[in-house]
């Protein structure tokens, strides 16, 4: 299947439009050459920086904007998500395009181009009441943005976890080791948790690329948003694979009798006692915050429509990660 990695957006390149790997190397411009009859062969050859991968990934790219199919293995509802995504985040470039127009234009083109940018607007504002999406007329719209929510109820058990671990260093009793099996199964399921709303808010603003699993899937998609690459992509995928075959256990329970394992607090105990612990409920949220100080601090090279969600999503990242963080420093 072609990498659809490959297929880039950034604002400052080509006005936003799709192009192969941050270079000014728009995929229509590829489809005009393969449609004029250029072979690959020959667009290689005459020009060195473009790739066999990147030709197949903008056919493949331009074969699924044309059909409308869903990419192979996304289900229906999140392919109907992303064409939504896609639809508005492409409307916001025409916008930002007829303002950097509007800027270098005369008068008279002015009036031309406000006259277009209306017709635009307008039809884009029919298909958005047609799909469901906006009320024809005027309304008020809410939205909870849930992972910051999730991080919120991970920290708060974290710190519940730390507490009832802090006893049982003390009392080494059964029921503060109750509590912090309590506690630590929802801080690190709700991490878990925080990690997949993040992650379902910056999906469908990159290329989609399948996973065989979740974890697989989840660290694709942040791969891209965040451009991570080498050892820094191999620890996520690391760290992804461990929160959530964890947070999996713990969600699909199924249990066998197993030998006692050591607890942080110097005795051995039932392997769930150890395994759900205060330790890996902050290892949980360490990573959980780990993820959005990278959305905080986006290289520039990150994709056009990430770097705009971020922008979108600065007041709410900004003060969910200032919160949990006070929250484990002060123990509030």
């Amino acid at each position: 299947m072609p990498d659809l990695t490959r297929i880039t957006h950034d604002a400052g390149i080509c006005q936003g439009k799709p192009c192969i790997r941050h270079m000014r190397w728009p995929v229509e411009v590829i489809l005009d050459l393969v449609a004029s009859g250029v072979t690959m062969e020959a667009i290689m050859a005459d020009h060195p920086e473009v790739e066999r991968e990147d030709i197949l990934a903008a056919l493949h790219y331009a074969r699924l904007r044309v059909s409308g199919e869903p990419r192979r293995g996304e289900h229906p509802r999140d392919a109907a998500r992303r064409a939504w995504v896609e639809r508005q985040e492409s409307f916001r470039d025409l916008t930002e395009d007829y303002e950097r127009r509007m800027e270098a234009a005369n008068p008279q083109d002015r009036r031309l181009l406000s006259a277009e940018f209306a017709r635009e607007r307008s039809e884009h504002r029919t298909q958005d009441v047609a799909s469901d999406k906006r009320p024809a007329g005027v309304a008020v719209m809410m939205q909870q943005i849930m992972w910051t929510r999730w991080l919120e109820v991970a920290v708060e058990h974290e710190r519940a976890a730390r507490a009832a671990f802090d006893l049982v260093m003390v009392t080494k009793g059964c029921h503060a080791l109750q509590d912090e099996l309590h506690a630590s199964l929802v801080a690190i399921s709700a991490a878990a948790f925080a990690v997949e709303g993040l992650y379902e808010d910056v999906r469908y603003r990159v290329p989609f690329d399948g996973g065989d699993n979740e974890a697989v899937r989840l660290r694709r998609v942040f791969q891209a948003a965040f451009t991570l690459a080498g050892p820094e992509a191999d620890r996520l995928n690391t760290d992804l694979r461990w929160l959530f075959d964890l947070r999996d256990q713990a969600v699909h329970p199924y249990t066998e009798a197993e030998e006692p394992q050591p607890h942080l607090a110097g005795f051995l105990t039932g392997a769930e006692l150890s395994r759900w612990g205060a330790r890996n409920a902050t290892r949980a949220v360490d990573l959980t915050l780990g993820l959005l100080a990278k959305a905080q601090s986006l290289p520039t090279k990150a994709p056009a429509w990430v770097r705009r969600w971020a922008v979108d999503r600065g007041p709410y990242l900004d003060r969910a990660v200032q919160m949990a963080r006070q929250r484990r420093i002060a123990g509030v």
